[in-house]
């Protein structure tokens, strides 16, 4: 427990002064044992060769200075970051290679607060560093590294979306995952089917979601990802919870509401509807059976009335 406050302590700021005792002229706080940065451990840090970057990662650890290197490394990976370069005037940007030591620097030295430095490094405008933080994070052990890989999933740049499909597929041990952002249909639906199978997570019917709003390269590759993992999708869903469930059919439904999609895949996603079989699920079947009823009369209408 802490003593008593006296009043002479050394001041913070050369504004609070409560004694006659302080003079203004006392040390900083922490003084002489606060930690300075070695310039020369801080640019092995950066380094790409290997040897010299673990050599120094080694020795901050012998030296429990980790959380300071850390965070330096932080300040590295933010947009814009600079440095003073000898032999230039002005400050030098940290290149490509530079940050991506500094990535791998952050996950040697202070693996348990890595995850903030590695989102400041999305906000870089190089999609090399943004796809590369993206994969550190799912190498990240803390809890919270599977939210922000599962947030990235909604975002609109497929190339991003890919890689976090990958880091989860290794966070996870299911291989199969990483093949739903195929091009091609018959990969995603065998995917899909190995899948169905496999040890599963509630948390898997995200990314299932998400590949099934993806486009392929074909409408036919398109039409048969989409029936493979509608298929998958309630087969995992029928086990889950409520909320899970709920997902599921709000998937199935955004699919049902877009114009595009054609009638064997909203023939599969109403029959889906029917086994999860809950009174949401229920009522949206009916409600998405009966409209597909009535454009199929309107259709048939329309031949008959051109024969």
């Amino acid at each position: 427990m802490m003593g008593r406050v006296t009043g002479c302590e050394p001041a913070l700021s050369f504004q609070d002064r409560s004694s006659a005792d302080v003079s203004g002229q006392e040390p900083m706080l922490g003084g002489e044992h606060r930690l300075h940065l070695d310039r020369g451990l801080f640019l092995d840090l950066l380094d790409l060769d290997s040897t010299r970057r673990v050599a120094a990662a080694e020795l901050i650890l012998e030296q429990g200075a980790e959380r300071f290197y850390g965070a330096v490394m932080s300040a590295v990976l933010s947009p814009g970051a600079r440095y003073f370069q000898p032999g230039r005037l002005w400050k030098t940007p940290y290149s490509y290679e530079q940050k991506l030591a500094a990535m791998d620097s952050l996950l040697r030295l202070d693996p348990a607060h890595a995850l903030a430095g590695l989102i400041v490094a999305l906000g870089n405008q190089d999609m090399g560093i943004q796809r590369i933080a993206i994969w550190f994070i799912g190498q990240l052990e803390t809890e919270q590294a599977q939210p922000a890989l599962l947030t990235i999933l909604d975002d609109p740049r497929p190339e991003l979306r890919r890689v976090a499909f990958y880091a989860l597929a290794e966070r996870w041990k299911l291989p199969a995952l990483k093949h739903l952002v195929s091009p091609k249909g018959y990969i995603v639906s065998e995917a899909a089917r190995l899948l169905i199978g496999s040890p599963q997570l509630p948390c898997i019917l995200i990314p299932l979601t998400v590949a099934l709003r993806e486009e392929r390269e074909t409408i036919s590759d398109t039409e048969m990802a989409r029936t493979a993992l509608i298929e998958v999708i309630v087969s995992l869903a029928v086990y889950f919870g409520d909320e899970d469930k709920s997902l599921a059919i709000q998937a199935l439904a955004a699919l049902l509401d877009d114009k595009r999609t054609g009638q064997t895949v909203a023939d599969a996603a109403i029959d889906g509807l029917r086994r999860v079989d809950t009174p949401e699920a229920r009522t949206a079947a009916i409600r998405y059976q009966a409209g597909h009823d009535t454009l199929d009369r309107v259709f048939a209408e329309q031949r008959s009335g051109y024969g």
